[in-house]
């Protein structure tokens, strides 16, 4: 059975040309929108957002027998990463060029956080 790296590699190795594709884009796209969707494009297809979007569908449509809620479950999973997502670039752009400087303590902090946090997700 592989391990997490190996898990990790394979999934950054299958999806680096699309990844590539989408940054080369990124660099030639003038307006500020549209560069901002194929930047997320890029982040949808790293590793850990793939990995998490399989688990959230694969548990969200575990009544796959009702489709009405499958259906109630994913729009609401997809609404919550778009709201998630443009409360946190509308914060970046709020803090403008501080955001680097105040990033750094913040991505520690919720690095160490997150694990003990999931796990207990996990268990309830």
């Amino acid at each position: 059975m592989p391990n997490f790296a190996e898990y990790y590699f394979f999934l950054t190795q299958l999806t680096a040309p699309i990844r590539i594709a989408l940054s080369d884009l990124s660099y030639d796209v003038q307006i500020p929108f549209l560069a901002a969707f194929v930047l997320g494009l890029i982040g949808a297809f790293s590793p850990c957002q793939l990995s998490t979007n399989v688990a959230a569908f694969a548990f969200i449509s575990r009544d796959v027998g009702d489709t009405n809620r499958v259906t109630r479950s994913a729009f609401a999973y997809t609404l919550g990463k778009i709201l998630i997502y443009s409360i946190v670039g509308g914060m970046a752009i709020l803090l403008g060029v501080r955001l680097q400087q105040v990033s750094v303590p913040v991505v520690v902090f919720t690095r160490k956080a997150l694990g003990p946090v999931l796990i207990l997700l996990g268990l309830v």
